[in-house]
């Protein structure tokens, strides 16, 4: 996890001038780890679910919830779905020994989260000790004393036993980010073939157990389970993608993120009915006759809509994307994806440090968002995201729009509808004709 400059996002009605959580809401909601409502609106004093916290938590920590479908099953709550929009985010928290759940082998995803399962959470998340934390006996005491140690509660008000607010949970977030920031932060991912500068490490895959110990309950305390570094949190100093001179600089590669079936499959609507694998590759074949048509020669990894690429592992599909660009030399790497997660809005990642990917993303996430009238989240720096890392030539992953965003936000109509795909697809390749006209 790592803080960076931002901007002025906290222009919410509903926030006072005055409130302590201003400039936390600020900062978290202009890097997308939290957002608004539809209206304008955000809620301060509203709850936040267990299942919401753990999808801010991911984000702030930066941690992959790309998984696999065949993976998402070993969740071992039974309260928990494999095909639910929360399921990357709390399986992803759960691998990184973030939360255990409730001791009864669920984990209550609708249920708001309290103050002291957030922040035994987010201290499991920031890999502090709480050893030789005392209290006056209650399983959360040695959590929330060494919270406050290390200034993780600083302006949040709230009480043990009672749901904590968006307001405060944007404080204690941001008072994580600055904590963790100012330590020495390691990176542990997994690192494809053409950056060998990173070590390599598999997602993890933790097996259910039937004794699993509970986040939080009045008379039962939780087990005591070792905090785990981030497995994809920013680095702050990246390692710098090798000098590429392209063979083909005029060769596009685009990616239609995840596979049509078996490994890799990608998100969903909430009704089920917009795959995202589908929409990815829609779009992508309509930037392709676009370039093609502006005399660009186009890749595209996934060849047709019910096509595979390496469909054996997440690892596999992921590395033969990389292959593709690296192999034909490619000038340009784009992959299309779709964001959830319960939000707005079109986002760029490009690679830390590169400058034209940077430039690249920047433009594409302004083009989109012109072209649809979706926010603009920005262009995003990572190190963390395998196909921008395993691409020699400049790559940027695009999160088009939110798959499962609430029915008064633009994003699934676009995403659904042939004519919100076509606004899309030109946008990108608008962009992508606009960079190499000045590259």
């Amino acid at each position: 996890m790592m803080l960076t400059p931002t901007v002025a996002f906290a222009s919410f009605p509903d926030i006072p001038l005055n409130a302590a959580y201003r400039n936390a809401v600020d900062f978290l909601v202009s890097d997308g780890t939290l957002t608004g409502y539809s209206d304008g609106t955000f809620r301060p004093d509203a709850g936040i679910t267990r299942a919401e916290f753990s999808t801010v938590l991911s984000r702030a920590m930066r941690l992959d919830t790309d998984f696999s479908s065949a993976s998402l099953k070993n969740i071992p709550f039974s309260d928990i779905d494999s095909s639910s929009w929360a399921a990357p985010y709390i399986y992803a928290c759960y691998a990184n020994g973030y939360i255990d759940g409730m001791g009864d082998g669920t984990f209550r995803p609708s249920q708001n989260v309290t103050l002291e399962q957030a922040v035994k959470m987010i201290v499991c998340a920031a890999n502090i000790s709480v050893d030789g934390e005392s209290g006056s006996g209650k399983w959360y005491d040695k959590y929330i004393s060494a919270a406050n140690r290390n200034e993780l509660l600083t302006n949040v008000n709230s009480s043990t036993g009672t749901a904590i607010s968006r307001g405060n949970v944007a404080q204690i977030v941001y008072n994580t980010e600055k904590s963790v920031s100012s330590e020495s932060a390691s990176e542990d991912v997994s690192t494809p073939t053409p950056v060998p500068t990173v070590e390599a490490t598999p997602t993890p895959t933790p097996t259910p157990t039937p004794t699993v110990a509970p986040t939080v309950a009045p008379t039962v305390a939780p087990a005591a389970k070792p905090a785990v570094k981030p497995t994809a949190a920013a680095t702050a100093s990246a390692t710098p993608k090798p000098t590429y001179a392209p063979k083909n600089p005029n060769l596009i590669v685009l990616d239609a993120g995840h596979n049509y079936s078996g490994a890799d499959t990608g998100a969903s609507s909430s009704d089920g009915t917009v795959k995202e694998q589908i929409a990815t590759w829609r779009i992508a074949s309509k930037v392709k006759e676009r370039l093609e048509s502006s005399g660009y020669s186009v890749i595209l990894t996934r060849p047709s809509e019910t096509s595979n690429i390496a469909n054996t592992s997440v690892n596999d599909s992921l590395q033969a994307r990389c292959d593709v660009a690296n192999t034909n030399g490619a000038g340009l790497f784009v992959s299309i994806h779709c964001n959830a997660g319960g939000g707005t809005g079109t986002e760029v990642y490009y690679y830390d440090g590169n400058e034209s990917g940077e430039s690249l993303a920047k433009l594409i996430a302004k083009k989109i968002s012109e072209s649809t009238t979706l926010r603009n989240r920005g262009a995003k720096s990572t190190t963390g995201l395998y196909v921008i890392k395993g691409t020699l030539s400049t790559s940027v992953l695009v999160e088009t729009a939110f798959i499962d965003a609430e029915e008064d936000y633009p994003d699934v109509d676009l995403l659904s509808t042939s004519d919100g795909q076509t606004k899309i697809a030109n946008a990108i390749a608008d962009a992508i004709i606009e960079y190499k006209k000045k590259n």
